[in-house]
């Protein structure tokens, strides 16, 4: 993953409890209530979490950069769709933005099952040393294309419609 990337606003998710939960809730990102409103926003979902975890998204979120795992890699996030919902990837300037799985065993299979808008070009990394999968089961649209990543080491799972671009490491 790139050592710095740019954001508008950031935030890390901070609620372990209370599945499922809402993006828009403001005290489960530490109280940063704008996260995920802004083209080149940079969320963190890494909280550890006890137990498979969604995360609803409940409302359009547009960031630019997303990380996702659970902190000690042994329980799953998904982010769901929630009420009129849409996972906007847009970075600033038109740059490419960026999604990386970090849960780094196999028994963690992060979801993004929302739907995806594909604003700017997406990179997508999953730096499991186990070969672990993530899935991206929601629709993906938008003008944007999914690019390989040189660092993938587990593999992700992906729409047919999106398949076509070299996503897999």
């Amino acid at each position: 993953m790139p050592a710095q990337w740019s954001s508008a606003a950031s935030g890390s998710w901070s609620a372990t409890t209370g599945s499922p939960a809402s993006w828009a809730t403001a005290s489960n990102w530490g109280g940063t209530a704008n996260v995920g409103n802004t083209a080149g926003d940079s969320a963190t979902i890494q909280s550890n979490i006890a137990g498979a975890y969604t995360i609803n998204l409940n409302g359009v979120r547009t960031v630019g950069n997303l990380t996702i795992g659970d902190s000690d890699s042994t329980h799953a996030f998904t982010l769901a769709f929630g009420s009129t919902s849409i996972l906007t990837f847009d970075q600033t300037d038109s740059g490419t933005a960026m999604l990386a799985f970090t849960s780094t065993t196999s028994a963690t299979n992060d979801t993004i099952s929302a739907p995806i808008q594909l604003n700017d070009n997406l990179r997508a990394y999953n730096t499991s040393t186990t070969n672990s999968t993530k899935v991206i089961s929601g629709t993906i649209s938008g003008i944007g294309s999914a690019l390989p990543s040189t660092t993938m080491t587990g593999s992700l799972q992906q729409p047919r419609a999106w398949a076509a671009s070299p996503c897999r490491g």
